[in-house]
C-alpha cells in the first residue's frame, strides 16, 4: 500500500515538475518555521519563489511583479490575508490564490469562497495536499498559457492568410478593372450601334432620293435634323456612360411624354420599312427628376429588341405600343410588341450580364445595362413578362 503511495507521489512529482517549471509563485506568511518547511519543499519544483513576511508585503511584491501563483496565511501582522487578496483580485480577477490557516474557521472560509481563491488548506498541511492543489493550479496555468499559446499561433496565421488574401486581391483589383474598362467600352459600343444604324439608314434614303431624283430641298433638311439629333444623342450617350457611376451626377427634372417622344423620332428612319406600326398612348406633364439620357438609353434598347424580334419572326401586322401614365404610388412605363414573346425557358435571364439570343452577333449587354440604369441611376424597377400578343416590359420610377 504504502509503495502505491510512494509510487502515486513519485509521479505526481514528475508531472509537477513539469508542468510548474515556468510557474512563479509568492508565498505570505509570518512564521519562520512554516517558511522553511514550505520553501524546501516547494523551490525545487518552481521556476521562482518569492517569500513576503505579512500582507503589506506581499502587496508590495505583487504589484512590482505578476505571479503565477500566491499562496498566503490568513492571520498576519500589519495587514492580514483576506484583506490583501482583496487588493490582488482588484488588480487581477483571475489570479490563483491557495488560503492557509490554522483555523477551522467557517466565517473565514465563506470570505475566501467570496473572493474567488483557488483552494483553502488547514494547517499543518501535508506535503501531498499542497502539491495536490499546486499540481491543479499548475495544470490550469499550463492550459491557459497553452490555449494563449495556440490563440497567438492562430492569430499569426490569419494573420499571414489575410496579408496574402490582401495581396491577391490587389491582383484580382487590377483585374477588375481591365474587366470593368473592357465592359464600359462594350457598353458604349453597344449604345452607339444603333444610332450609327439609323444615320447609316439615312444616308442610304438620300443617296436613294439623289438617284431616283426625288431629292428635294425639304428632304434634304430632314436629313441634316435627323443627322444633328443622332449625333447630338451619341455624344450624349457618350457623357452619360462616361458619368454612370459617378456619385456626384446631379438629376434634372424632365418631362416623360418628351423624352419616349426624342426616342420614337430617333428609331423612326430604322423602323422605316419594316412596316412596324408604333402606337403610343403617352400621359402629360409627367415630370420626372432623373437622368433623361440615361431613360433614353433604356427605351431605345428595349424598342430596338422589339424591332429585331418582329423582323425577325416576320410578324404580319407588327406593333410597338408604348404607354406613359401615373398610379398611386410612381410613374409606369410599358413597350409591348406582338412578336409572339419571350420563350419560357430564358425570359428569366434576359437581364443577366452577358446573356443574349443573338449569337455572335449579340453582346448581352443592353438589357443587362437597362437593368443597371433603372435599378441603380434611375432608383427605379424593370420587370419583363409575356403577354397574350408578346414581350411586355414594365418600367416603374419614383414619384
Amino acid at each position: 500500500m504504502s509503495n502505491s503511495i510512494n509510487q502515486n507521489r513519485e509521479k505526481l512529482g514528475e508531472e509537477l515538475i513539469k508542468l510548474s517549471k515556468h510557474v512563479d509563485v509568492l508565498f505570505v506568511e509570518d512564521d519562520e518555521s512554516e517558511i522553511e518547511f514550505t520553501y524546501t519543499m516547494l523551490q525545487s519544483y518552481l521556476k521562482s519563489l518569492d517569500v513576503a513576511r505579512n500582507g503589506q508585503e506581499g502587496l508590495e511584491l505583487y504589484k512590482k511583479k505578476h505571479y503565477d501563483l500566491v499562496i498566503t496565511d490568513i492571520v498576519m501582522p500589519v495587514m492580514d490575508g483576506l484583506t490583501m487578496v482583496q487588493e490582488m483580485k482588484k488588480i487581477d480577477p483571475e489570479q490563483h490564490i491557495i488560503i492557509t490557516s490554522s483555523y477551522d474557521d467557517s466565517e473565514n472560509l465563506l470570505k475566501s469562497i467570496k473572493l474567488g481563491v483557488s483552494s483553502y488548506i488547514l494547517k499543518p498541511f501535508k506535503s501531498s495536499n499542497i502539491f495536490s492543489e499546486l499540481y491543479t493550479i499548475c495544470k490550469n496555468i499550463d492550459d491557459a498559457k497553452t490555449l494563449a499559446e495556440y490563440q497567438f499561433d492562430l492569430e499569426k496565421k490569419m494573420a499571414d492568410a489575410l496579408f496574402t488574401i490582401k495581396e491577391q486581391n490587389k491582383k484580382l483589383t487590377q483585374q477588375a478593372k481591365q474587366v470593368a474598362m473592357g465592359e464600359l467600352l462594350s457598353f458604349i459600343a453597344h449604345q452607339l450601334k444603333q444610332p450609327l444604324n439609323g444615320l447609316g439608314l439615312s444616308k442610304e434614303l438620300v443617296l436613294a432620293n439623289f438617284q431616283d431624283g426625288t431629292l428635294t430641298e425639304e428632304s434634304i433638311k430632314k436629313f441634316d435634323d435627323r443627322v444633328t439629333k443622332q449625333i447630338k444623342f451619341m455624344s450624349e450617350s457618350i457623357d452619360e456612360l462616361r458619368n454612370l457611376f459617378n456619385p456626384n451626377k446631379k438629376p434634372r427634372k424632365f418631362f416623360l411624354d418628351k423624352a419616349i417622344e426624342k426616342v420614337l423620332e430617333m428609331v423612326s428612319i430604322q423602323i422605316l420599312g419594316t412596316g412596324i406600326e408604333l402606337r403610343t398612348d403617352l400621359e402629360k406633364n409627367l415630370r420626372f427628376e432623373g437622368f433623361q439620357n440615361e431613360l433614353e438609353q433604356v427605351m431605345l434598347n428595349i424598342i430596338n429588341n422589339g424591332k429585331e424580334a418582329l423582323v425577325e419572326r416576320k410578324v404580319e401586322e407588327p406593333v410597338i405600343e408604348i404607354k406613359s401614365f401615373q398610379d398611386d404610388r410612381c410613374y409606369i412605363i410599358t413597350i409591348e410588341d406582338n412578336g409572339g414573346g419571350i420563350p419560357d425557358s430564358i425570359i428569366e435571364k434576359v437581364f443577366d450580364s452577358y446573356f443574349t439570343t443573338k449569337g455572335d452577333e449579340g453582346t448581352g449587354i443592353g438589357l443587362n445595362l437597362a437593368k443597371l440604369i433603372v435599378q441603380d441611376s434611375l432608383q427605379g424597377e424593370i420587370a419583363v413578362k409575356n403577354s397574350d400578343k408578346g414581350a411586355f416590359f414594365t418600367i416603374k420610377l419614383p414619384i
